[in-house]
């Protein structure tokens, strides 16, 4: 899913494209963090990752950078990266009482 914003640079207005891409591997906060501030370095680049729904939030501007360089830089980091799919498919959890559930 990709949308766009708008980025004033002085006197410019540029728009930046916004996507979400699903991350794998990270386990916890320290993970989550050592994305964000990868992602955030390349220039034209803001990103939040959320380690519960493992997504990062990406606005960027186009004429910078692209999704194909975001996931691999997410990748270089030890992660998986892949754009976020409009229906995310069915996870199968257990819970609090051991029972087998679904999370969609």
């Amino acid at each position: 899913m990709s949308t766009q914003t708008t980025e004033q640079v002085g006197q410019e207005v540029r728009p930046l494209e916004h996507v979400v891409l699903t991350i794998g591997g990270m386990t916890c906060s320290s993970c989550a963090a050592r994305i964000e501030r990868k992602l955030n370095r390349l220039d034209g680049v803001t990103a939040t990752v959320n380690l519960a729904t493992e997504t990062a939030a990406v606005d960027y501007d186009p004429q910078a950078t692209d999704p194909q360089t975001l996931m691999a830089t997410v990748e270089a980091t030890g992660y998986t990266a892949h754009p976020a799919s409009a229906a995310r498919p069915e996870r199968r959890i257990r819970g609090c009482d051991g029972r087998p559930g679904t999370q969609g």
